[in-house]
């Protein structure tokens, strides 16, 4: 028959280790969600960075559809671009990366601005006047993983601390 022979001091340090843990849980995922978000963000940017510009007075038309954006709507997802303050709900801790704000092209039905969010939605999944370019799915595909490796090695970093 098996024996085991069990060292209570080294449970009681491991259980106190998880323990410290579970409370610190929020804080560890905190802790690594900016830096992957950040991650994320610079590939859009970039991404951004690399869509075409069209004069404003080239127009699609029904055989044409316009293959970029002007340089006022471009300036306007660049400075727009952010990483939204963590949120947490149901469970969930998060943050969002996204456009926010006017562009400087007014026009009769946006006085103020085009909507940021509206142009990079319209780039993303094209228009019946504008090309479908999907720069923010390329930057999600092309970087996933290595935001994944981010939030890893960030949780790890957190729990070395923890456990010393």
């Amino acid at each position: 028959m098996a024996r085991w022979i069990v060292n209570n001091e080294a449970i009681n340090s491991y259980l106190s280790m998880l323990k410290k843990m579970q409370v610190n849980s929020d804080e560890i995922i905190r802790r690594a969600i900016y830096p992957a978000a950040g991650i994320m963000a610079d590939a859009i940017k970039k991404e951004v960075d690399n869509l075409p510009i069209v004069s404003p007075k080239e127009r699609g038309t029904e055989n044409k559809k316009l293959k970029g954006i002007t340089s006022k709507q471009k300036e306007g997802l660049q400075d727009s671009l952010g990483i939204s303050p963590m949120k947490e709900r149901d469970g969930i801790i998060s943050a969002k990366i996204g456009f926010d704000g006017y562009n400087s092209v007014k026009t009769k039905k946006f006085p103020n601005g085009q909507p940021n969010v509206m142009i990079a939605r319209s780039i993303n999944s094209g228009t019946s006047f504008r090309e479908k370019t999907q720069f923010m799915d390329k930057a999600i595909r092309k970087n996933r993983k290595k935001v994944e490796k981010e939030i890893e090695k960030q949780f790890d970093e957190q729990i070395k601390k923890i456990m010393k």
